[in-house]
């Protein structure tokens, strides 16, 4: 939780590996609980850290998931509008074709905010469009 980004983007990139997994596990223990309301909050900031210092466009999706689910499972308006803004985030451009394949699992979770996604990459998106079946 309060590892900074430099030492996220360390980790990195001496072992993307051994720190996806660690990422991972986070993530779903991020999402898998309930949480205090505050401490959701400092969640999403982590998050938002984690989402900065990490280029991987796959790992960039879970972690928009992990919020999302964090903070529409806990009725948060911060963690759900940190999880817009990340999925509104202009540096999708580049790799949003990745990231959209990587919401799929939470492709419900961001239909609930799809309304407030005007500034998504176009394949995110396309993803809402999808049929859900």
């Amino acid at each position: 939780m309060a590892l900074a980004a430099g030492g996220i983007r360390a980790l990195w990139s001496a072992r993307p590996e051994v720190t996806a997994s660690l990422l991972v596990d986070f993530l779903d223990h991020v999402a898998s609980q309930a949480w205090g309301f505050d401490y959701t909050d400092e969640i999403a900031v982590a998050c938002r850290r984690l989402f900065n210092a990490i280029t991987d466009a796959g790992m960039r999706g879970r972690i928009i998931c992990a919020t999302l689910e964090l903070g529409l499972g806990h009725n948060r308006y911060y963690v759900i509008d940190t999880a817009v803004s990340l999925l509104n985030s202009s540096s999708l451009a580049a790799d949003g074709r990745a990231i959209a394949n990587a919401l799929r699992p939470c492709r419900e979770r961001v239909r609930a905010v799809g309304d407030r996604l005007s500034k998504a990459n176009p394949a995110i998106r396309e993803l809402l469009a999808e049929d859900s079946t």
